[in-house]
């Protein structure tokens, strides 16, 4: 774990979520167990990846992607967040 302090403030960072598999991580939310979903979004792309994190940086791997940039059923304009229940 690489911890950092900032101005007094803390940040203990354990896990990087993109890099080699994708980049454009704008948002994520976490669900049950080692499930991470995650809003990517880039100039000309907006999908949800739902994804399992691994013990290990790049031990990421990809259950499902949904989602494309556009104004119709399953599409994005400009997600901003998501929520998982």
């Amino acid at each position: 774990m690489l911890t950092r302090i900032v101005e007094d403030r803390v940040y203990d960072y354990g896990h990087v979520v993109g890099g080699r598999i994708f980049m454009g991580v704008y948002t994520i939310a976490l669900g049950h167990g080692s499930n991470v979903f995650a809003i990517v979004r880039g100039p000309y792309s907006a999908k949800v990846v739902k994804l399992t994190i691994g013990e290990i940086p790049d031990d990421e791997e990809i259950i499902v992607e949904f989602g494309e940039r556009g104004e119709g059923s399953g599409q994005f304009t400009w997600p901003a967040g998501i929520a998982v229940d």
